[in-house]
């Protein structure tokens, strides 16, 4: 077997440690497209949009939970809803901040539980401000719905307080329809049940900072495709 030159070998074993590099590169490089962009593309899944956002404007301080309530309504279906509010701890280090929120397809007198799509109880912690997440992956059918919160039941004293926007913007998708505010006027015969109290609409250039977020069902083609409206 005849010797292969010295310069020969050199150049082999050269092609043979090149290759070994370009195979350890695309390797690295394959673990970065097919492994860490899926996980990225998790964190937003495809057609999730806010179904209402009330926001902009400056952040002027916030009011007491006790009894204030939004309302929207939605033209169209919308699956694997998360709602988050702007709310704030008054109370700062320390200071107890909760209570309970409703979501309810209706409020006044004529409410009960029935209307009830979600309840729970919440507490924020010390010296929170941001943007909370009171319920997730709720599915909302087309119609109206409001978001009310009450006080603790034990009687404790609450520093939650709902962050105000003034002025506000709100958006949405396709269908959607901001009913406004309104907040809980006098005692009733099931003020028991904050949602079956009396409410008197609120007017005014504010608007509570509230996220509305899910997958919509996507609408007929006879429908009518406008932006959120106002009430």
């Amino acid at each position: 077997m005849a010797r292969m030159p010295l310069s020969a070998g050199n150049a082999h074993l050269k092609n043979a440690q090149e290759m070994s590099m370009k195979t350890a590169v695309w390797s690295l490089l394959s673990l970065v497209l097919f492994g860490i962009v899926p996980l990225c593309a998790q964190q937003l899944p495809e057609g999730r949009q806010a179904a209402l956002y009330i926001g902009g404007g400056e952040e002027v301080g916030g009011t007491a939970i006790n009894g204030l309530a939004v309302g929207w309504s939605l033209k169209r279906d919308h699956t694997n809803v998360t709602i988050a509010a702007h709310l704030k701890n008054g109370g700062g280090i320390a200071g107890y901040a909760g209570g309970t929120v409703y979501l309810t397809r209706k409020i006044g007198p004529l409410s009960t539980s029935v209307d009830e799509v979600a309840k729970k109880e919440f507490e924020l912690p010390d010296n929170y401000n941001g943007m909370f997440i009171l319920f997730t992956n709720v599915n909302l059918a087309a119609g109206e719905y409001w978001l009310v919160f009450e006080d603790p039941h034990n009687g404790r004293f609450s520093s939650a307080t709902w962050v105000v926007s003034i002025p506000f913007t709100v958006r949405g998708s396709k269908g959607t329809r901001y009913l406004g505010t309104a907040s809980y006027a006098y005692p009733g015969p099931n003020a028991n049940y904050m949602p079956a109290s009396f409410f008197r609409q609120n007017e005014g250039l504010y608007g509570y900072r509230l996220e509305v977020t899910g997958d919509p069902v996507p609408l007929l083609h006879d429908e009518d495709p406008s932006r959120v409206t106002l009430r």
